[in-house]
């Protein structure tokens, strides 16, 4: 059987804007939380994961505070802790955080909420990595069937699944969906190249 390793990769300006009461704009907490991802993102690319996982931690925290725990910011700093503890290899803490981050979308958005397309997309690649192969088919392809609803059957992010898909489909050695997935994943590569874009991927926000 194939064994998969691997390893995800994890502004809005505002300006001209007078704040005429003591009262904190909402826009200006997502701003901050923003900010804080970003600076996760670079420290991680910089080559230290466990100052990211810290900043990253802080950043829920803040969302929770601040923009309340019912915001879609919650979710996605769930989803992106979980991707900087999968490439660390702690698979069982991205896991409990990628659920959390499922249940939380599910909770206040709805079982067919866009986000929750990125988080399936990362579970499903953890599945990957611990051989559980029914498990990731059935996240991949909740998924994509998310993602075409949500912004149709050929875009990027589509194609990035069809693209794991594949893989999975390989590996449990069903040849005629993979042969499938591999058919529509390169169609819309190729209507994404005549458009002048490309075939994405998900992981954090």
């Amino acid at each position: 059987m194939k064994r998969f390793n691997g390893r995800l990769i994890f502004s809005v300006l505002l300006t001209g804007i007078f704040i005429l009461s003591g009262t904190r704009p909402a826009w200006c907490d997502e701003q901050e939380w923003k900010d804080m991802n970003m600076k996760a993102r670079e420290l991680f690319s910089q080559g230290k994961p466990a100052e990211a996982i810290k900043i990253a931690e802080e950043s829920l925290a803040y969302a929770r505070k601040n923009l309340g725990e019912k915001h879609e910011t919650v979710g996605k700093s769930l989803n992106n802790i979980g991707v900087l503890y999968f490439t660390q290899n702690n698979l069982t803490e991205a896991r409990r955080l990628f659920d959390e981050a499922m249940a939380h979308y599910e909770k206040n958005f709805g079982p067919e909420y866009v986000q929750i397309a990125d988080t399936l997309v990362n579970r499903g690649r953890l599945h990957m990595m611990q051989q559980q192969l029914s498990e990731a088919m059935s996240d991949l392809e909740r998924a994509l069937k998310i993602r075409e609803k949500a912004n149709g059957p050929e875009n990027p992010e589509a194609g990035a699944i069809l693209v794991v898909l594949m893989q999975v489909y390989q590996a449990m050695g069903l040849q005629a969906e993979a042969l499938e997935a591999r058919d529509r994943a390169q169609k819309i590569a190729a209507s994404l190249q005549q458009k002048g874009g490309g075939i994405g991927g998900g992981g954090g926000n």
